[in-house]
């Protein structure tokens, strides 16, 4: 999740947001 918000500035769109929805999905 931390790893997520440092690399947002690189592409949050894109791997922050995929990364975020698989620790989700992953989770449930």
């Amino acid at each position: 999740m931390e790893y997520g918000k440092k690399e947002r500035g690189r592409s949050k769109s894109r791997f922050g947001f995929d990364a975020f929805m698989s620790n989700i999905n992953a989770t449930l």
